[in-house]
């Protein structure tokens, strides 16, 4: 038959295209599960490949965007499957026996996730699950490192990185520039042309203010931070 009450699909890669292949289709499940990948954000829009032999899976929010397409509404999940319901049997019979309105953020908590952050010195740290799930294999911070050698790592947006010694105009006094430990010969021309390439000198904004406080270099400053963020994001 055409119509009917259930189907799972659950098929390690291309459920969403099977999915979409079903919802395209005559057929009309009452209720359908299908699996997604537990290890994305809820806020990640994945779809794999349509090619079986690939196994990627795809994101709830993905199959969640799909359902609604067909009138199918989010009403539970577990670890890795999504139960979605024609919204007319919603209505009818599940709506007024739940509290609130279902959607991902009430029904779904990611705890398989790999959540990658970034500290001020271009370390890179992740949290979460720290393993490979369906390989057995730690996930190694230092493998995942884009800056390799940890004497490259600093804060690039350190007033006076150059090393040079900054004149407070306004006072008179003088301001040693932060100084980084001593790099390695082979890094220090490379480290220094990236957080050249990369920084804006904010030791303008730095001084203590005062009513002869030439202002110019502020304004140089902040145009000059303007467009860096104009150009790169932050």
């Amino acid at each position: 038959p055409n119509n009917f009450e259930l189907i799972i699909i659950d098929v390690d890669g291309t459920d969403y295209w099977l999915m979409h292949d079903l919802l395209t289709s005559s057929f009309r499940p009452q209720v359908i599960c299908v699996e997604f990948n537990p290890s994305m954000p809820d806020d990640l829009i994945y779809i794999q490949p349509r090619d079986d032999g690939i196994r990627n899976g795809s994101s709830l929010s993905a199959l969640v965007g799909l359902a609604s397409k067909f009138h199918y509404q989010l009403v539970e999940t577990t670890c890795y499957n999504a139960f979605f319901v024609e919204e007319s049997l919603f209505d009818r019979y599940v709506k007024r026996d739940i509290p609130f309105e279902p959607s991902i953020e009430r029904l779904h908590d990611v705890t398989m996730g790999t959540n990658l952050y970034q500290l001020y010195d271009g370390t890179l740290k992740i949290s979460g699950c720290k393993k490979l799930l369906w390989h057995r294999i730690p996930i190694l911070e230092e493998n995942i490192q884009m800056l390799r050698h940890e004497d490259d790592r600093s804060f690039p947006f350190v007033p006076g990185a150059s090393g040079q010694n900054k004149v407070n105009q306004c006072n008179g006094s003088k301001s040693r520039a932060v100084q980084h430990q001593p790099e390695p010969a082979h890094s220090v021309e490379h480290s220094y042309e990236m957080f050249k390439s990369i920084s804006v000198d904010m030791s303008p904004y730095c001084q203590m203010p005062s009513p002869s406080c030439d202002t110019s270099e502020q304004k140089k400053c902040s145009q000059a931070l303007l467009q860096t963020l104009t150009r790169d994001g932050f």
